[in-house]
């Protein structure tokens, strides 16, 4: 640590900055927006882990630092291509294990790059999520979620309205730290957990005929669905969220306790597509 502090203390000196410091931890702070859900998350023996492979990342620096590095809880990391603007934008994208789920919360560990010069650490400026049934029709989950810049894990609570799924996007808005052999803007991402729970296979077959039994849910051509599904056994919680996410509780089965307006895409060609 100190010999770090030593090395980091010649950098700035030339005028190389570490996003990390404490300056800029105070100004991150300072301007970080208040709808973040960021917070503790549930116990991790109460929800499953979810993800069952990594799909896609929109750029990546070497293969040896893929999507895949970020499933297992190790040394391994993903980074991201250099970019010449602080505002530049990333997304990783994960298949989960089932059908269907209801996630929870995610867990982010930012990679600290302990063999360059003043051990940095690459984090995004702010996260977003979206969930849904096929990476070409995914919903947005509502909010933006500010980073800390640390190499800790955080854990980012989804809001209760977040759509049901089984692939999730998550999109990293902004790079906060340059490297110091390109001066280019990086995010580097150690270890992602999806939490949650699957859909009972024994709800499927009743949602999907409660879904072709309404015609009123279905909608017209083009027509396009809110982040909106209740994931709660109780019609008073389910209530509370249709209020929440603006819903109608007419939607809400007593039977069932689900939401099937986010089903709708899932279910309206009566089979999944297939994501290999």
């Amino acid at each position: 640590m100190q010999f770090r502090s030593q090395v980091r203390a010649l950098l700035r000196d030339r005028g190389f900055e570490f996003c990390d410091d404490q300056a800029s931890v105070t100004a991150q702070h300072a301007g970080a927006p208040q709808t973040a859900s960021e917070g503790a998350s549930p116990a991790s023996g109460q929800h499953e882990d979810l993800v069952q492979r990594g799909l896609d990342s929109s750029s990546c620096d070497h293969p040896s630092q893929s999507l895949r590095c970020t499933i297992s809880d190790n040394e391994d990391f993903w980074s991201s291509t250099g970019s010449a603007s602080a505002d530049a934008e990333e997304a990783l994208l994960y298949r989960l294990q089932h059908p269907l789920c209801r996630v929870s919360c995610v867990r982010i560990a930012v990679y600290r790059a302990r063999y360059q010069f003043g051990e940095p650490v690459y984090p995004p400026r702010a996260l977003s999520f979206e969930i849904g049934e096929h990476p070409a029709a995914m919903q947005p989950v509502p909010g933006r979620f500010p980073v800390c810049f640390t190499d800790e894990v955080q854990t980012f609570v989804l809001p209760a309205c977040a759509p049901l799924g089984c692939c999730v996007r998550v999109r990293m808005h902004g790079k906060v730290q340059q490297q110091l052999e390109d001066s280019a803007y990086y995010v580097a991402i150690r270890h992602v957990v999806i939490l949650g729970d699957p859909v009972a296979p024994a709800a499927l077959p009743l949602c999907r005929q409660m879904f072709l039994s309404r015609p009123q849910l279905r909608l017209a051509g083009g027509s396009s669905l809110p982040a909106s599904s209740i994931q709660h056994p109780s019609r008073h919680k389910a209530s509370q969220q249709a209020a929440c996410c603006g819903a109608s509780t007419t939607a809400v089965d007593e039977e069932l306790g689900l939401w099937c307006w986010p089903l709708v895409d899932y279910f309206h060609d009566g089979e999944e597509d297939d994501l290999a």
